[in-house]
């Protein structure tokens, strides 16, 4: 304790209650460790205390593991053997031989260990270096010199493990949340700095997937990042795509062409403006554009990028253009028969490998020279690439959507919208392609598959042609596993469980319905009864509102360190302030009920 009867170490705000560990007042002493750590992106920290030999690793407050447990292990174990190599026979081998998991040796609460790893971001260990509580001043040095190396070893360990570089593309750095999938609980996961886009994400050897989550963009997923102990990879991202031109080349006479760019006006007369003089006509399955006719003749209004078009020029020119690049990973409706398809990918792939989801029902693809038959020997194939600006003939044996398959990157899930966040298994992926009867989605709504009491897949579902559709990528921990699946509706909050199930083998391809007519029971409602609108919320516009189905009206806002920032009572409104009235800093708040310490903390993304 110190003079004032606290005990400092457990007077910082505790991760299972976000309440002081000892229930008094923040020491100043604390508030100015937490005010320090909240003003630097820290990455390494360790705490020294005396009564015992021993590296102490987390949890204190939870029996639960550390997510890093064995990263913990890894790195305390090397701590005491440095120790003991420097020292007499005997020295720090207490515990596990130098070593301990906090709660494994007692439970302590509000301890600096736990704020710093759970609210801070920080990796943070307590290190006991002497059996003598209070070693005296003369011995310092002696058990400086046993602890030297040893320290120098731990904070090397902030240079390894995975790190990098998070910008928009013009170079500008992005606070972005840094994630590792299938594994990161507990606020383990890191944010890069805002003001210099640098991240440090220190973990344990292996092969991971990551996901780099930035406001205002999708999320960035990378596969097979390999993280060797002692070394850095680096894993810089770059959000934000440049304005692209696309420049497709026309002969005289007719031609089959797509476009995997996209400008404000798709209009014929619009794209093709600046060699309208030879251009005859434009054409696709059902409707036409002559330049030369009256508009009201004109049935084709409107271009768009999932078909493709005949083009009939008099003398050979050059289409230009400008644009954004259009989404590779939107779906396109394909009806059983002959469908002309535009191509979205922005390189050459080959065709079964970019048309891989419905490989199960295709014929034929053909331009005007080359054809692929998925059924045919190689060598008859004379269609081996599939190229951006060209159109194709494809033939279906049934109706199907396609997704054009990249191998560049998993579907984003919108993480700030969605009660489910998926588990990523690699190696191991289906694609489901569904249409969900009796259902009109809105924007936002999502629907997830679940197994094994994880969300395996999440979708945006959309409504083409008076149809609801979802193409999503399962993500399965077995070569087998079955398959359930809930459709949150945005509107109502409310959770729809279906009663189809699947059985999904990886590598394989999904064709099927959901029914709402075969929902098991009345529709459930959410655990998390607490909903935050809007969310982002930027004070210029208003305030946000705070709302549950049990009607509380006493709040309280917590920033990402944990602190408490202001306490709404008798009100559901916020205006962005701080209890002094102050504007709080733009970033990630939590909301929960006063009263309910059990529930989970909501997020709150507070924007200019």
């Amino acid at each position: 304790y110190n003079w004032n009867s606290i005990d400092l170490n457990r007077n910082f705000i505790d991760a299972a209650t976000f309440t002081n560990g000892d229930n008094n007042p923040t020491a100043i002493e604390n508030t100015i460790q937490m005010n320090f750590a909240n003003a630097h992106n820290l990455v390494l920290s360790a705490n020294y205390h005396g009564g015992i030999e021993l590296a102490n690793y987390p949890w204190d407050t939870w029996a639960t593991l550390h997510v890093d447990d064995t990263w913990w292990q890894y790195v305390c174990r090397n701590y005491a053997t440095s120790l003991q190599n420097a020292s007499p026979a005997g020295y720090f081998d207490d515990e596990n031989n130098g070593i301990t998991n906090g709660y494994a040796w007692y439970e302590a609460n509000g301890s600096r260990q736990d704020w710093m790893n759970y609210f801070a971001g920080c990796r943070e260990v307590t290190f006991e270096i002497s059996a003598t509580k209070l070693l005296s001043n003369t011995l310092l040095p002696t058990y400086y010199n046993y602890s030297r190396q040893a320290m120098i070893d731990f904070l090397e360990e902030a240079n390894f493990g995975i790190q990098g570089f998070v910008t928009d593309i013009n170079g500008n750095p992005l606070e972005a949340e840094i994630s590792i999938n299938n594994h990161d609980t507990n606020q383990s996961s890191v944010w890069s700095n805002a003001d210099h886009g640098d991240y440090y994400r220190p973990i344990a050897a292996g092969t991971w997937t990551v996901t780099i989550s930035a406001a205002g963009y999708d999320d960035q997923i990378f596969n097979n990042v390999v993280v060797v102990n002692g070394q850095a990879t680096i894993l810089n991202a770059t959000f934000g795509s440049l304005g692209v031109t696309q420049n497709i080349s026309l002969n005289s006479g007719w031609n089959l062409i797509s476009m995997n760019a996209v400008t404000t006006d798709m209009s014929p007369a619009s794209l093709f403006s600046a060699i309208q003089a030879d251009v005859i006509q434009v054409k696709s399955l059902t409707q036409t554009y002559d330049p030369s006719m009256p508009s009201y003749f004109n049935t084709l209004a409107m271009m768009n990028n999932q078909q493709a078009y005949w083009v009939n020029m008099s003398n050979a020119a050059t289409l230009t253009i400008n644009g954004d690049i259009a989404d590779e990973t939107q779906v396109i409706s394909l009806n059983s028969g002959w469908n002309m398809l535009g191509y979205l990918p922005q390189n050459p792939i080959a065709p079964d490998t970019a048309l891989q989801n419905i490989l199960s029902n295709l014929s034929q693809v053909k331009n005007l020279t080359q054809t692929y038959d998925p059924s045919m020997p190689s060598y008859f194939n004379t269609l081996n690439q599939m190229t951006p600006g060209q159109g194709y003939w494809i033939n279906m044996l049934a109706s199907a959507g396609l997704v054009y398959n990249t191998t560049t990157r998993l579907n984003a899930s919108n993480r700030e919208d969605a009660y489910w966040s998926p588990t990523v298994y690699p190696n191991n992926t289906a694609t489901a392609y569904i249409t969900l009867n009796g259902i009109t989605p809105v924007q936002g709504d999502l629907l997830g598959a679940f197994g094994n009491g994880e969300c395996l897949g999440t979708a945006h579902p959309t409504m083409v042609d008076g149809a609801t559709y979802a193409t999503m990528l399962i993500q399965i921990p077995d070569n087998e596993t079955d398959v359930s699946f809930r459709y949150h509706n945005i509107t109502t909050d409310e959770v729809i469980e279906f009663s189809e199930e699947l059985i999904v083998n990886s590598g394989e391809i999904y064709t099927f319905t959901l029914n709402t007519t075969s929902i098991n029971g009345n529709v459930n409602q959410i655990d998390n009864t607490i909903s935050v609108y809007p969310n982002p919320f930027s004070p210029v516009s208003g305030t946000c509102t705070i709302d549950s189905k049990t009607k509380v009206n006493n709040w309280k806002i917590f920033n990402l360190k944990g602190q408490l920032v202001n306490e709404l009572k008798d009100s559901n409104q916020w205006n962005g302030t701080d209890s002094s009235g102050k504007r709080c800093p733009d970033g990630i708040y939590f909301v929960r009920a006063t009263d309910d310490i059990k529930s989970k903390p909501v997020k709150l993304m507070l924007m200019k």
